[in-house]
């Protein structure tokens, strides 16, 4: 069942429609659901799913409990490094 969620952004992004860039800490309300089907090591996965502050483009990202991080699945590129 999907939910929303506030949510502090994990991660620097930026978006696959505009190019905006998004820095961690940004505050979003994100919708939340299960992974269904997928754990690791009984530890629940969540899809959170947010949209960019320029131009509202959907964006995907899930936990990732086996490397204590998050896996962009679509809309996004993760930043590692600042500009």
């Amino acid at each position: 069942a999907a939910r929303n969620a506030d949510l502090s952004l994990p991660m620097r992004l930026q978006c696959n429609n505009c190019d905006n860039i998004m820095s961690k800490g940004t505050k979003f309300t994100s919708r939340v659901e299960d992974v269904i089907g997928e754990t690791y090591l009984g530890i629940k996965i969540f899809r959170f799913q947010i949209q960019c502050t320029n131009c509202s483009h959907e964006m995907k990202f899930r936990t990732d409990p086996k490397n204590a991080d998050f896996i962009i699945e679509s809309g996004a590129t993760r930043l590692l490094y600042p500009d």
